[in-house]
């Protein structure tokens, strides 16, 4: 039984479909696939150039009018909720309960895709227009790509600087960190050289040592 399950599940991993391909043809391009070096690959192919498909399913690169959005991380393998029950609503509760649409923009196929986080999905739904019609959505928040130049870190997240004490954000250009002087041994310091902020401790030991002969000597204890 236990083989039996294992085999099972292995089967069912088996044909779970590639997320990065999903997300390829979801988007409306076409999905390649190509030979390489290391084994076949998918290349995803959009009206003008292409991508390989993790680095489009991860952000790094976009396809026309991409905004760089991308459905929530568990959304894959879930089906795309259908917009038709909210079709005649006229008016939408205001609660907050995230959804993220799927966007079809322009007035013929093929479409530009676009995905969006809105209130819910009745709002989602009822927000669509002649040049743009929401034709799904799924449950939760859009996700930021991951950028390539942030260390796998999301636009707009923050995280601790390499020092230990700074704080980095990922912008569009990069790490953007705060430049605080560290007062630990976590890192390297400002003085550039010897043990980290060895030149700092240094410093303060000569300053404290002034200070006391400062004070013993107006006290009169040396004159």
């Amino acid at each position: 039984m236990a083989l039996v399950f294992l085999f099972g599940s292995a089967f069912a991993m088996a044909m779970m479909p590639n997320p990065a391909s999903v997300f390829c043809e979801s988007q409306g391009y076409t999905l390649e696939i190509r030979d390489g070096e290391g084994g076949q690959y998918g290349v995803c192919v959009f009206p003008s150039g292409e991508c390989e498909e993790w680095k489009y399913f991860r952000g790094e690169c976009l396809g026309p009018g991409d905004t760089g959005m991308r459905p929530p991380a568990d959304s894959f393998g879930q089906n795309l909720s259908s917009c038709d029950e909210f079709r005649d609503a006229e008016v939408c509760p205001s609660l907050w309960q995230p959804v993220c649409a799927r966007i079809e923009k322009g007035n013929s196929a093929p479409y530009e895709i676009e995905w969006k986080t809105l209130a819910n999905s009745c709002t989602a739904c009822t927000s669509s227009t002649r040049m743009a019609v929401v034709s799904g959505y799924y449950m939760g928040a859009c996700t930021p790509p991951a950028n390539s130049a942030c260390d796998g870190h999301a636009l707009g997240e923050s995280y601790p600087a390499p020092d230990g004490c700074n704080t980095c954000t990922c912008t569009e250009t990069g790490s953007a960190c705060t430049e605080m002087y560290c007062l630990n041994d976590s890192g390297p310091q400002p003085d550039g050289h010897g043990e980290p902020g060895a030149d700092l401790c240094q410093s303060l030991f000569i300053l404290s040592g002034a200070l006391a002969f400062a004070g013993f000597a107006r006290a009169g204890k040396f004159f």
